[in-house]
């Protein structure tokens, strides 16, 4: 996705994952050294911030004015019953 919007931001696949995804996934691993931990949380924060300017995240809040309601699965049954019968007539 980053390179489609930004090309060659990140270089390529092989640099990326050299420089951010090894670290970032060998820091999560249970057995990671301290090193490697700080490592990788540098790493991860330095890649949010570079695509932190040009993904936009949306909080709930923000969508709940957008998005419809939730309903369970019964009631969505019962809102699409309606429908397909109100259709009917």
């Amino acid at each position: 996705m980053v390179d489609l919007v930004n090309p060659g931001l990140l270089e390529t696949y092989q640099v990326f994952r050299k420089v951010y995804e090894t670290p970032i996934v060998r820091s999560r691993q249970p057995n990671a050294g301290k090193k490697d931990v700080e490592l990788g949380r540098a790493r991860s924060e330095a890649l949010s911030q570079l695509t932190g300017m040009f993904v936009l995240r949306r909080t709930s809040e923000i969508l709940a004015k957008y998005l419809p309601m939730k309903c369970s699965p019964p009631q969505l049954l019962e809102f699409l019953r309606v429908c397909l019968l109100t259709m009917g007539r």
